[in-house]
Formats: structure tokens, sequence, C-alpha cells
């Protein structure tokens, strides 16, 4: 008989295959204005053979996913799947506090409705007295009362009064003890409130989890960690400014830098690495698609007759194909800043707008009122700077002002580039003020024979400085102007503006205007318009 040998005699012993759940936590993030990139590490052991690290705790991904393998070993990664449909359940365990914030709950729960069952017990002691008085108050009307003799009816009164009253008395008292219960039960109400609330704040996760699996293969007992990096949209940062205006002698301005992080990812940030970074990875990462431009020419009249026949439809002439070009998006110019946070932070999902403070920079400014009298009565406090921090200031809506310690405002922000001037405003100088007058003007025809129309105009600008100290005023107004030949303009000023067409915008004039304390400074300003008589100006 032959000897028959168990098949592992016969063949080595092969690495069985075979599935791990692992876990991990959030090891850093980075996050953008619109989307975050997360890394996660994922400690792992395995023996040798080919196997499947299964993770199932991933809210969500939406694109970037990577994954390395980090620490001593032998394996290697292999393929990665993951699909947000037909998940496992999870059975992923409460953590202490909200262990106990759910168990409190429970707790308050009892106790209020032990309560409740208390009190409704006191309002069946009402409900049967009442039914008492209802019972006795009917025995007055029950067939043969009638009949019976004055003694007999005496003593059924008497006792029907007794007895009511008793009764009475009885659903008093009951009502007493049951408002003292209600009272007795509004303190452990607030109480449950309180710890739904607490257990609100704890769950602000959510259920929804990815399932993921990565191949590895091992040659010999292997352990590490896998490192995952993946972006998510539920995420953003948006910067947030302090300027800090002190005047006097010499002026100076401190810009407190401060991020609000917020994130809706469905799972709470604790402890991790948070970096900051200007870069829009969801926004537009090339040039715009520029048309070409095709120019044509046609025959009024033909476009008269299809304008006639109810048709703008070009006669003899190939239409233009209607091309929608592409438009660039506002976007930063060129540069990417980040700003690594030296603490580790908590951010909790869908409730936390975490605040973080940056740093200060410290810049030069050029303190000056503003003046535009044809728009407001006042002038207004400016700070012009130039921005040598080396760093964008990046746009927002959360820029505070100050001036001397006291809040004035918020206001938006532009983008400010590295070496960029920008004039930051700083709120009115109620004692700067500002009159515009028209003192006179006339239009119509000029002279029996003549040919033209026109218009004069005569301003007289005065501003008074109501303040204790000086004022160096940047006056602004205008003028009108024209682009077409037979539209003549002209005009003077007294005293002549220091600018013309200020920042290219044509007929802007600007003054610098130096206002000692209680003086008052005027300017006028005299404009002429004419053209052709047959025509209308607009």
């Amino acid at each position: 008989m032959p000897l028959i040998l168990p098949l592992p005699l016969l063949f080595p012993l092969a690495a069985l295959a075979e599935d791990f759940s692992v876990s991990g936590t959030i090891d850093g993030v980075t996050v953008y204005p619109d989307g975050a990139s997360i890394t996660r590490a994922i400690p792992y052991s395995v023996p040798a053979g080919s196997h499947r690290l299964i993770v199932a705790e991933i809210p969500e991904i939406a694109a970037g996913l990577q994954a390395r393998l980090t620490g001593a070993g032998a394996a290697t990664l292999g393929a990665l799947s993951y699909r947000s449909d037909l998940v496992p359940p999870r059975t992923a365990e409460d953590s202490a506090a909200l262990a106990a914030a759910k168990a409190e709950v429970e707790r308050l729960e009892d106790v209020v409705r032990g309560r409740e069952d208390a009190v409704e017990t006191i309002r069946l002691e009402v409900r049967a007295a009442q039914a008492r008085i209802a019972f006795l108050s009917g025995l007055g009307q029950a067939d043969g009362v009638g009949a019976s003799g004055i003694e007999a009816l005496r003593a059924l009164s008497q006792m029907v009064g007794e007895e009511v009253l008793s009764a009475a008395q009885t659903a008093l008292a009951a009502e007493q003890r049951a408002a003292a219960a209600e009272r007795d039960m509004k303190d452990d109400r607030e109480a449950l409130e309180d710890a739904r609330q607490a257990l609100a704040a704890l769950e602000t996760e959510r259920e929804d989890r990815v399932y993921l699996t990565v191949a590895l293969e091992a040659e010999a007992p292997s352990e590490g960690v896998l490192e995952l990096t993946y972006t998510t949209p539920q995420a953003g940062w948006q910067p947030a400014y302090g300027f800090h205006l002190t005047t006097g002698d010499t002026p100076a301005l401190e810009v407190e830098r401060a991020a609000y992080v917020r994130q809706d990812t469905g799972e709470n940030w604790e402890g991790v690495a948070l970096v900051l970074s200007t870069s829009r990875p969801s926004g537009q990462s090339a040039p715009g698609y520029l048309t070409p431009e095709r120019l044509w020419a046609q025959d009024p009249d033909q476009l008269a007759r299809a304008a006639s026949a109810g048709s703008m439809k070009m006669l003899d002439v190939a239409p233009a194909p209607v091309i929608a070009e592409m438009t660039a998006a506002g976007s930063y110019d060129g540069l990417t800043m980040q700003y690594s946070y030296p603490q580790p932070v908590d951010i909790a999902s869908g409730a936390d707008n975490l605040r973080l403070a940056l740093d200060r920079l410290s810049m030069t400014p050029e303190v000056y009122a503003g003046a535009v009298p044809r728009l407001d009565e006042t002038a207004y406090l400016m700070a012009r700077i130039t921005n040598t921090s080396g760093e964008i200031l990046a746009p927002t809506d959360l820029a505070d002002f100050y001036v001397d310690g006291a809040f004035v405002g918020q206001n938006w922000l532009d983008l400010v580039a590295a070496g960029d001037e920008v004039e930051l405003g700083f709120g009115p100088i109620d004692g700067l003020r500002l009159e515009r007058v028209i003192d006179g003007r006339s239009e119509g025809g000029r002279g029996f024979v003549s040919r033209a129309n026109g218009r004069d105009e005569r301003v007289t600008i005065t501003l008074r400085n109501l303040t204790p100290r000086d004022w160096t005023i940047e006056l602004t107004d205008r003028v009108p102007y024209s682009e077409q030949d037979d539209v003549k303009v002209t005009w003077e000023a007294a005293p002549a503006p220091a600018r013309q067409d200020m920042d290219g915008r044509r007929g802007l004039l600007g003054w610098d205007i130096d206002l000692p304390a209680g003086e008052s400074a005027e300017v006028t300003l005299d404009s002429n318009v004419s053209w052709p008589k047959e025509k209308v100006l607009r």
C-alpha cells in the first residue's frame, strides 16, 4: 500500500491571504480657501503573504488619493479601491465623553418621566374629586326626592353639602400638589435640555463613510504605518485682519493677521497639525482659451431690408459662428503662501469656526484726510501704506479697523500683493466739514446767430477744520470731459489742482491742502461745455 503524506509535507506551506481591518487618526491637514488635503496615519501589522488592509473610517474622498508605507518592513503597496455606496455598517465605539453624555441624557429622561407620572397620579385625584362633586350635585334631580319629607330633604341637603365641600377641598389640595410637582420638575427639564445640548455638541460626526481597501505584499512579517492623503471640498479658511492705526506725531500701523477655519467633513479633527495655504487646487489651473475675433462688413441697405422683414439674417454673407469665450476667474497673482500653525488644533465637524491668531506686521503709514465733497459732508481718516511684509494680504470681508485702540468698523479688503501700495479708510472725521455749492449755472443758446449750445457752471468748495489739530487734506472733485471733437470742454480752478486724470480716470482732479486747526479753505471750479445746436448733450 503506497504511503500517502499530508499535503503540507508534500508542498511548501504557502502564506495565506488575509483581510485586516485597520484604523488610524488624522495626522495633518492642509486647508485651502476652498477645500483641504488630509493625511491619515494608520498603523498596521501583517504576516508574510498577500493581504488587504480595510479602512472604513474615512467620511469622504474627493480626489488626489495617495498612499505610502513607512516604517521598517518588507511590505510593498498594491492596488487601492474604495466605494461610497453599499458600505458595511460601522461598529466604532463611543468615546468615554460621548458615552457619559448619552448616559446622562438617559438618566435625566428617566427622572423627568417619573416626575410626569407622579403629576399625572395627582391629577387623577383631582378628576376623582370632580366626579364625586358631579354625582352629589345630581342627587337632587333623582326621581322621588321631591316626595320625601321635610326632615329627609334637610338631611339629604346637609349630607350633599358636606360631601361636596369635602370633595372640593380634596380637589384643591390635589391641584396645589400637582402645581408644586410641576415647579419641581422645571429644573429637571432644564437639566435634560442642557444634557441633550451637550450630547449634540459631541455628536458632530456623520455616520457616512467610504470603504477603502489597500492591497500589499509582505515577503516577511511586516509592520509600519500606512499614510493616506486625500482631498475634500468640505473645508476651507478665510483670512481676517485687524488694522490698528496709531495717530499723533509719529503715526504707526500694526496689522494683526488671523484666520477662520471651518470644516464639515463628517469627522472631528482632534490634535491635528494644521497648515493654511493660499493655493486653490479646485480653481482654474491654466490660462483661458482665447478664440479668434472675426470682423465683417455689410451693406446698410441689406441690414435695413433684413430688419424690416423681421429677421437679422445677413444676406449673401456667411454668418459668423457664435463661440462662447472662456473668461478667467479671479485668482491670485501666482504666489502661494503657507502658514504652519505651531500648535495642534481641534475642529469639530459642522460646528466650530475656529479663529487662529497668526502674527503681527508693522508698517509706516502716511496719514491724511480724504475729502470727496460731491458725495460726502465730512472728510475721512485715511492711511496710505506700502506692503513691506514680503507676503500678500489676501482678500477678505473680515478686515477690522481701529484708531488709537477704538474700533471704527469692518470693511472689505482687496488683494494687496507684496510691494503694493494701498489706501485704507478709518472712518469719518466729523470735525472736517465739507460744503460744495453750485454758485451759478447757465444753459442754452449764447448769441442771436450762434449755432452752438453751451453750459457754464461755477462750483465753490469750502473746507472747515473744526478739530484741534492740523490736517493734510487730499481733495477730489471732477469736471466733465468729452471724446467728441464737436463737444468742447474747458475749465479753470483756483487753486490749481495738483493731480489731473487721477488713476487714469478722465476728468478727476486732486488737490493737496494743508488746513490748520480752526481754519477754512476754499476751492473754486469753473467749467464750460459747448456743443452743436442740432445735437442733444447726453
